[in-house]
């Protein structure tokens, strides 16, 4: 009887673990977005406030010039 407690025991240690690395993930992920998306918004603030709508617009397609602004003015 005492070995079939431990095994259901480790089993729902198992499923907990698992529960508990899946709702880490998701908060990573969401978290990650929302700093991503504050970051994108203080690019465009600064060159905004600069006067450079050419670069919001080319930031806003360009994946790897976007990357490049982000270094330029030290957001990554």
């Amino acid at each position: 009887m005492c070995e079939a407690l431990d095994k259901i025991e480790e089993i729902g240690v198992k499923k907990g673990i698992l529960i508990g690395r899946e709702e880490g993930r998701e908060e990573g992920r969401i978290l990650g977005v929302e700093q991503g998306e504050d970051i994108v918004s203080k690019l465009s603030g600064i060159l905004a406030r600069e006067g450079n709508i050419e670069k919001i617009l080319k930031a806003s397609e360009d994946r790897e010039y976007r990357k490049v602004l982000l270094r330029e003015y030290k957001l990554i």
